[in-house]
């Protein structure tokens, strides 16, 4: 293998945290106005999850619209939108303003997206779940062989499950396990150099994604030099939101 430098992305976020598993259920709704009604099924697919903070001062209904107008210019349907929708219980997000939307695809199963906002004491937040019917949640290879495959091949790695809290830089414990595997790596691989590039979304200022993403490469760079790997075998890259790892098409 070449000594030349290669890559492992780590995805992060100053102001996002998300989660993915199988999917129980997705909300449909109907109605007008406020007091409008909302019922669930059960599905079989894929959730992803989101809490964003937002800033002080800003209301749930005018986050709301954000995403109502931001879903609209993509395709998606408004099924219901607002405050007080009448949901089942097990179905409710955190806040009591809630938008429910279908995004309609030919050939292929509708994606669902329900937002839930609050504005209720000092923090202002937003809970988004997409819901694909349909997608089964594929098993990550996330083990020092994989990843020495695809540096093989493409001279890069995407890595999940290096997980920080929002807007730190500290790494998470549940990360324990991924990291390991990558200080199997270097450590079976002792020819091998690494660039540790961090990530985040682009919620926020520029200037501030930038310096998160650097603390947070910095951190996986610590972690791995704790556990024997020498500080000239890793660089620490921070690109904020300048190198997304996928784009924004659903």
């Amino acid at each position: 293998m070449s000594r030349a430098p290669r890559s492992i992305r780590s995805s992060g976020s100053t102001r996002m945290r998300g989660w993915t598993n199988t999917i129980r259920r997705r909300s449909t709704a109907k109605g007008e106005g406020d007091e409008q009604e909302a019922t669930t099924e059960d599905v079989e697919g894929r959730i992803t999850k989101f809490t964003y903070e937002h800033k002080p001062g800003t209301s749930a209904l005018e986050i709301l619209r954000q995403y109502e107008n931001a879903l609209a210019k993509v395709g998606f349907l408004k099924l219901v939108s607002g405050r007080r929708a009448k949901l089942p219980t097990h179905a409710l997000i955190n806040g009591d303003t809630f938008g429910a939307f279908r995004l309609d695809r030919y050939g292929k199963p509708a994606v669902y997206v329900n937002v839930g906002a609050s504005d209720q004491g000092s923090w202002v937040e937003s809970h988004v779940v997409i819901a694909e019917p349909g997608v089964m949640e594929q098993k990550l290879n996330a083990d020092a062989d994989s990843f020495f495959d695809q540096l093989g091949s493409s001279g890069r790695v995407v890595v999940y499950g290096i997980n920080f809290d929002t807007a730190r830089a500290g790494i998470r414990a549940d990360s324990e396990s991924v990291l390991a595997e990558i200080e199997r790596l270097l450590k079976t691989h002792e020819d091998l150099k690494l660039r540790v590039e961090g990530h985040t979304d682009n919620i926020g200022q520029p200037a501030a994604n930038q310096k998160l993403s650097q603390l947070r490469a910095a951190a996986v760079v610590s972690w791995l030099m704790k556990h024997g790997i020498k500080q000239g075998r890793l660089t620490a890259v921070g690109l904020g939101d300048k190198a997304p790892l996928a784009d924004n098409q659903t």
